[in-house]
Order: C-alpha cells, then structure tokens, then sequence
C-alpha cells in the first residue's frame, strides 16, 4: 500500500515536472520570437527557396530559405524554415506561392539577426520554426496532464485499501 503511494507521488511529480517544463521551453520559445522582431536589420540576398512537405505530414508545407546577409563586413549564410501552409489535392495554397514569390532567388529581403550572435538571423520574425521539436513538446504536455491523474488514482486507490474502505465494500457485497 505505501508502495503503491510513493510510486503515484512519484508519478504525479513526474508529469507535473514535465508539464512544467513543456510550459517553460514553450513560453521561452515564443519569447524568442517576440524578441527577434526587436533584432537590428541588414539587408540580405535569397540564395534559395523552396516548398515542401514537411517530413512527418503528408500536406502541411514548409517554406525554405536559404539567405546571405552582412555584418561588421562579415558574410553569413543562413536557412530559415517556416509553414506555409496545407496542399489540398496536390496544389499549393496561395499562403505558400506568395511566399515563394516573396522570398523567390536574388531578391533583396530585411534580414534580423542577433546583435550578440550575429549567425543567428532570420527573415520571418514571428515564424515558428520549432521543427522536430514540436512533436516531443505535444507528448509533452500530454503526458503531463494524463500522469499527474494516474498517480492521484494511485494515491486515492492506497489510502482505501490503508483504511480498509475498499474490504469493506466487498464484504457486504459477498453477504
């Protein structure tokens, strides 16, 4: 009975920790983002861009861009990833051609970048770049709100059967 305790505390604890955590890494994340806006600019070139399926989906589209841009006389290359969008029946969305015309080879784009890391920079300020992270972030969450549950169901179950509430329910029925 306390063992089966503990291990429900140890469970709630665990999905409250991870839930916690899904919590802080989300929210820095979005911070980021909010931030970037904030960057200073230069002007860059796109080297290259392209529409495609994101790996794991079968419609939902991404853009690519790889970009050039300088610093302090410094040439940087980067590549920003971002949706654009869902293919319905094998076509573009007009979300993901315009964005392909936006950001099309040769043209000339504001690029933020960091101003104490300057490799790190983008075109899409707000865009959600979280790729494969995103997935293990939704298990996550999930798992941190289904845990805490199983370990209250844990908990409750062992206290019963500490007070004998569960016996005594089965006794009178068997009568």
């Amino acid at each position: 009975m306390v063992k089966q305790a503990l291990i429900g505390i140890a469970i709630i604890l665990f999905g409250m920790g991870l839930f916690y955590f899904m919590i802080e890494y989300s929210s820095s994340q979005f911070g980021k983002k909010s931030l970037r806006a904030e960057w200073p600019t230069t002007q860059g070139t796109v080297l290259s861009s392209n529409v495609e399926l994101q790996a794991p989906s079968d419609d939902n589209l991404d853009i690519r861009v790889q970009f050039s841009y300088q610093v302090d006389s410094i040439l940087y290359t980067r590549i920003q990833q971002w949706p654009v969008g869902e293919a319905l029946f094998g076509t573009n969305p007009p979300e993901a051609d315009a964005a392909q015309q936006k950001y099309s080879p040769g043209k000339k784009v504001t690029v933020y970048y960091n101003p104490d890391n300057p490799t790190n920079a983008v075109l899409e300020p707000r865009a959600a770049d979280f790729g494969w992270i995103a997935y293990p972030l939704g298990l996550a969450f999930i798992a941190g709100m289904i845990l805490p549950i199983v370990g209250v169901v844990m908990v409750i179950k062992s206290i019963f059967r500490f007070f004998g509430l569960g016996r005594r329910h089965n006794e009178v029925l068997s009568v």
